[in-house]
């Protein structure tokens, strides 16, 4: 505890100084990119996700030990002296299992022996497995006072609704809700795999902290059921020591089967040190490169190398469009997104489910096939902004698991490789904000594997300011957004090539050209960044879905043509010989 307490003077002494400042030092703690300011918003938030836990009991009490063994910062050691900013774990074996206490993400919960455990995502949940269950527990905090509701909205809505269940074979077995947990226990019909039941629990702690656990395992192993309630009676919160720390090693295993132009285009992009640009338009298969890109490119003065497109199951792979593209110097980023409703009936049947149960596709194979028979070099985008709950592919709509979204990945990688497809570069590609932003959701825990990933997407808008009143969001400037994302995922994707697979700024609540000035202006600081897209279209609201609630268009106004041509003078990038 005594960390956080001094942690807690830091805290109130840089308070009543920005007090004594005013204004002008509270703008800059709450916006400015320094670390600093970064350090002092963590630690702010903190304090106040867990500064009203209790301390952490003597966990050893009632134990008989037969060994001790201490991870710090995810590997086996000795425990330190003061804690500070490492990443304790300590595994308490007895005659009757382990007791395993996480300092950093403060919980200590009893398991049986059989037991294995993965540190390596220790920012968002611990895995624990066996041959017989899988187990993540995570530590969670809610900006709503009502946990109970929260936790039914942003993460039971699907479970709980009858008809979603009836459309994706998913029987609801149980549903508890007490005043410090609640229970509920799901089965995935006719899955062929091991794991078909879920139990998931929330652990309340009268604050707005809470615990998550997520349990699977098979429906007929009433062993492997009753670790819910093991769960359930041995855990202890407690005020967390420490910071959780990644312990990951993530970076691109390239296939040995490429074509040789496809392996000199991946070189090309990933060894840059100019950002390449790309553009999305409105149709953007049909008057989008017959003319909405030509006619911008001709007010910029730059053509852009990279066109992003999307297609769903039913889509197909637009073999014209890419034809085109590439005799025109282009590659195309080709989206593929598993919605048989352009993500717009999200609790109607989910294909990814379907996939995950039958591991084949045969829309799936059919794109494959034609992106084989096409040959030429692309980036293939699968399944973006899988951390959200506006996607029919994301983990909140499929039984909050994000373990369906990595094998399903690895099921269409295998079926490209079965297919001969030799010209695809894969593209993991997260939103920068987890929707909800809780642990077990994070952009890590969707990691397909080495093997599988050749550059990592990443996508952050500057929304603007129209759904202020709705949701909360802010104008954030662009140096704001990716510098949060490069201080959290550098670290984990750093050997990475990075690309802004699509982005842009409304001009609602703030200065479009201004925020367009400054991003040109800072974006060569972020080395990983090989490539961004403009996302040159709008968001439109849902109450008459003509007012433009997030206005995007490059060419707006003439003002933010001249900020692009600006930005762009005397830059033209060839990713083609």
């Amino acid at each position: 505890m005594g960390a956080f307490k001094r942690h807690k003077r830091a805290l109130l002494i840089v308070l009543v100084g920005c007090l004594l400042a005013g204004i002008p030092a509270l703008y800059y703690l709450r916006t400015s990119t320094s670390r600093f300011a970064v350090s002092f918003r963590a630690m702010v938030k903190r304090y106040i996700q867990t500064g009203s836990l209790p301390n952490r009991p003597d966990l050893t009490r009632g134990l008989v030990i037969t060994r001790e063994t201490v991870y710090v910062d995810g590997v086996e050691g000795s425990m330190p002296e003061n804690i500070g900013d490492r990443d304790v774990k300590v595994v308490y074996e007895t005659s009757n299992g382990i007791r395993f206490c996480d300092c950093a993400n403060g919980f200590a919960v009893s398991l049986p022996a059989s037991m294995r455990f993965d540190l390596s995502l220790s920012p968002r949940f611990v895995a624990f497995e066996s041959h017989n269950a899988r187990l993540i527990i995570s530590k969670d905090w809610t900006y709503d006072r009502d946990v109970s509701g929260y936790i039914e909205h942003y993460f039971f809505r699907f479970l709980l609704d009858e008809s979603y269940r009836e459309k994706n074979g998913i029987e609801l077995i149980e549903h508890t809700r007490e005043r410090g947990f609640e229970r509920l226990t799901v089965r995935l019909n006719d899955y062929p795999g091991r794991f078909d039941t879920y139990t998931y629990l929330v652990i309340k702690t009268g604050t707005r902290n809470f615990y998550f656990a997520r349990l699977k395992y098979p429906y007929d192993d009433k062993e492997a059921a009753a670790l819910a309630q093991l769960v359930l009676d041995t855990f202890i919160y407690f005020n967390p020591e420490g910071v959780a720390r990644y312990s990951t090693d993530f970076y691109p295993v390239l296939p040995d089967n490429w074509t040789p132009e496809t392996r000199s285009l991946y070189e090309r992009l990933a060894g840059t040190e100019e950002v390449i640009w790309g553009i999305f338009t409105k149709d953007v298969m049909g008057e989008g490169i017959e003319r909405l890109i030509p006619e911008i490119e001709d007010k910029i003065g730059y053509k852009f190398p990279i066109i992003l497109a999307y297609t769903g199951l039913d889509g197909g792979f637009p073999t014209e469009f890419m034809e085109r593209c590439y005799k025109e110097g282009r590659v195309v980023q080709m989206t593929l997104q598993a919605t048989e409703s352009n993500n717009l009936d999200l609790f109607g049947r989910s294909p990814w489910l379907e996939l995950y149960r039958t591991g084949d596709d045969e829309r799936i194979r059919e794109f494959a096939r034609a992106a084989r028979e096409f040959g030429k070099p692309f980036l293939f985008r699968l399944n973006n902004e899988m951390n959200s709950d506006w996607v029919s592919y994301g983990g909140v709509n499929n039984l909050l698991d994000p373990d369906i979204f990595i094998e399903n990945w690895r099921t269409v990688y295998r079926i490209f490789e079965e297919e001969g497809v030799n010209n695809a570069i894969w593209i993991f590609n997260p939103n920068d904000r987890d929707c909800p932003p809780n642990a077990w959701n994070g952009q890590a825990a969707y990691y397909p594997g080495n093997g599988y990933v050749h550059i990592f997407g990443i996508t952050g808008y500057n929304n603007g300011t129209y759904y202020q009143y709705v949701t909360g969001e802010r104008w954030r400037e662009f140096e704001e957004i990716y510098d949060r994302i490069h201080n959290e995922m550098h670290g984990v994707f750093g050997r990475f090539p990075w690309m802004i697979t699509e982005f842009a700024s409304s001009s609602i609540g703030g200065d479009k050209v201004k925020w367009i000035d400054r991003m040109f202006g800072c974006i060569d600081k972020y080395s990983n960044i090989k490539a961004a897209v403009w996302f040159s279209y709008a968001d439109f609201d849902p109450k008459d879905n003509k007012t433009e609630s997030r206005p995007y268009w490059l060419d707006e106004t003439e003002e933010t043509i001249a900020a692009f041509r600006r930005g762009l003078a005397g830059k033209q990038a060839k990713l083609f010989p």
